[in-house]
């Protein structure tokens, strides 16, 4: 199992994204978490901005399906999309997931 890290301009973008994933069957469950500060350099500009991550939890075999497809439908030019994998979960959450990604 992975959890997938990707930060959206705004609650609708994000949720809109995690429906999309979440109905193609490349993400068991999403999670949008509220509005934070991001702090970067953006073309040369050091830049603030509030963001919504969300986190998707996926399954070894569509992880690559769902990176890409947060690719094509992210508003960002560089969208973050960080793979964390999960050495260990609980066997029944883990059994339900896997029956839909």
């Amino acid at each position: 199992m992975y959890l997938v890290y990707c930060p959206f301009p705004n609650a609708n973008e994000a949720k809109k994204a995690g429906k999309a994933l979440v109905e193609e069957q490349l993400s068991c469950c999403i999670n949008v978490l509220k509005s934070y500060s991001s702090i970067y350099k953006w073309k040369g500009k050091l830049t603030e901005e509030s963001e919504y991550v969300l986190i998707a939890k996926t399954s070894d075999t569509s992880v690559d399906a769902l990176e890409k497809k947060l690719k094509s439908i992210h508003p960002y030019e560089v969208p973050e999309i960080a793979r964390i994998k999960v050495d260990q979960m609980n066997k029944e959450y883990e059994a339900w997931s896997k029956s839909l990604c």
